[in-house]
């Protein structure tokens, strides 16, 4: 069975991600959490605070920056994952959606990190 190279794309992506996070002082709570309304990527938690991260791997910016991709519907998609997560572990906490953007062409780069990239549509 061949691998998919996005996948692995997307798995390396998300690993340096996490390890950023971590050096930010966050745990990894979990990762590619889904529900019937989506994937999460990665959810850290530091101090009363708990992200719901999206990354994005890319090489170069050919075809954009990663982050441009996250598009209101994916937010929508994200928001509605994190709501159901929420429902079922509730947690006394702020809660923040960012975006991991991961140049994987740039050895050693760190993530372009977008805190607080979106907001829940009231």
């Amino acid at each position: 069975m061949k691998s998919d190279p996005r996948q692995a794309r997307g798995q390396s992506a998300e690993e340096i991600a996490a390890d950023f996070l971590v050096a930010q002082g966050f745990k990894i709570v979990c990762r590619n959490f889904r529900s019937r309304f989506g994937e999460i990527d990665l959810i850290a938690a530091k101090d009363k605070l708990l992200v719901f991260a999206e990354v994005k791997g890319r090489y170069g910016q050919a075809y954009g920056r990663g982050a441009e991709s996250v598009t209101f519907a994916k937010q929508r998609k994200i928001v509605r994952t994190a709501q159901w997560y929420l429902a079922r572990k509730p947690a006394e906490a702020y809660v923040r959606f960012d975006v991991l953007e991961i140049d994987l062409g740039a050895p050693a780069a760190a993530p372009i990190w977008y805190q607080a990239a979106f907001e829940v549509p009231s």
